[in-house]
């Protein structure tokens, strides 16, 4: 029966034996060696003996390494896997990268952490030392740290209490004070004096005011202030006969184009439906309306500043004199409601002249073509033909 040696025995070690590695063994007769001998292996030959105790010396090696450590030493061209454990001087690690390549465990503690117990013994043993200390670093009723509600960032509850009745006594006195702290007014809080008394600014009042028994003050704020009764009435307003009286209406400044429009509308400059100035946006004057701006090329202008400028396609260009015109330029008009199959007046300042054209409305929008070049601004449109007085009274 044949014997077997154990694995400490290593093939190949006698002083007297032939041991090479193949693989820088480049001057040998069968012209074999050399690098990649490893990889093609035996080929058609018959193999140098000092290859073959090469080979088995270093598989014995290797497996008397493991038996006598229990784990493989670190190859620097060897790929470890995640969780593969190797040694280092001595040291057992795990990997911590799935391609792990030439990362030495010692210098690299990214792919590598040290394995923390060797034995089921040792973890048990550390395992029940943790526990214990924590037990008796936290038993029930001890303060290990000797913490107080002072260094945690809280106070005693004497001084919350203290705090509290401090805020509470405060709030209490200053409810009970009669003698107006905070300088309140009855307008500043949103009533009025029950008994009377004097106002001496401004009252302004949103519905209906009774005075008496029969007489109201206000009937309509939004277009006169007047008395009336049941028998007659008296006062400023418009045209009305409800209840017998007749309405005369006050002239201010800001009514004054009505009144004069209602009594000499041959005469009077009726206010415009839509107004866009063009001196520096294409805005309508109390939103009303909107207006596109077209223009197919790019426009050389001088800025408001003063300064040479350029401005894009279908992008206006705002001058001193208003907006630069130039061949194509173009403006749509649009407001609904006020177009219709109905006649109508625009004018324009074109270079400091006023040009006025009656129009007709087919549709929600206008669309208007300048057809030359220069400047516009004031764009203004009636919704009703403007006679030839009233055209002499339109302003630049």
């Amino acid at each position: 029966m044949t014997k077997r040696n154990s694995l400490g025995t290593v093939w190949a070690t006698d002083d007297a034996s032939f041991v090479v590695d193949p693989e820088v063994d480049v001057d040998h007769p069968n012209g074999e060696g050399g690098p990649g001998k490893t990889a093609r292996g035996w080929m058609s030959e018959t193999e140098p003996e000092e290859w073959e105790n090469y080979i088995l010396n270093l598989r014995d090696d290797r497996l008397k390494t493991i038996a006598e450590s229990g784990k493989v030493p670190w190859d620097v061209d060897t790929y470890y896997k995640l969780g593969a454990i190797t040694s280092d001087t001595g040291i057992t690690y795990v990997s911590l990268s799935g391609s792990n390549k030439n990362k030495r465990p010692l210098t690299q503690p990214l792919y590598w952490s040290p394995v923390k117990f060797t034995t089921a013994a040792d973890y048990l043993a550390t395992c029940a030392d943790m526990r214990n200390k924590l037990a008796i670093h936290t038993p029930a009723g001890q303060n290990s740290h000797n913490d107080n509600i002072v260094n945690i960032g809280g106070s005693y509850k004497a001084t919350i209490n203290a705090q509290v009745k401090f805020v509470s006594d405060a709030l209490a006195a200053h409810s009970m004070r009669t003698d107006n702290p905070h300088q309140d007014t009855a307008v500043g809080i949103g009533t009025i004096r029950y008994q009377g008394g004097n106002f001496t600014g401004r009252v302004n009042y949103l519905d209906n005011l009774s005075l008496g028994t029969n007489c109201e003050l206000m009937v309509n704020i939004s277009t006169f202030v007047a008395f009336r009764s049941n028998a007659g009435a008296i006062g400023l307003g418009e045209a009305d006969y409800f209840y017998g009286g007749r309405w005369q209406q006050i002239v201010t400044a800001d009514s004054y184009l009505k009144v004069n429009q209602m009594y000499n509308t041959t005469f009077v400059l009726p206010e415009p439906d839509l107004h866009f100035p063009m001196t520096s946006h294409l805005n309508p004057r109390s939103g009303v309306g909107g207006l596109l701006f077209t223009r197919p090329t790019t426009l050389a202008y001088t800025n408001r500043n003063s300064e040479a400028d350029t401005a894009a396609i279908n992008t206006p260009a705002f001058e001193i004199t208003g907006l630069k015109l130039s061949a194509g330029t173009s403006l749509i008009v649009a407001a609904p409601g006020l177009f219709g199959t109905r006649d109508g007046c625009i004018s324009y300042t074109l270079n400091n002249a006023i040009v006025v054209q009656d129009v007709q409305f087919t549709s929600e929008q206008l669309t208007y073509y300048f057809g030359t070049s220069g400047n516009v601004k004031n764009f203004r449109v009636w919704s009703q033909r403007l006679s030839p007085r009233q055209k002499l009274h339109i302003p630049r």
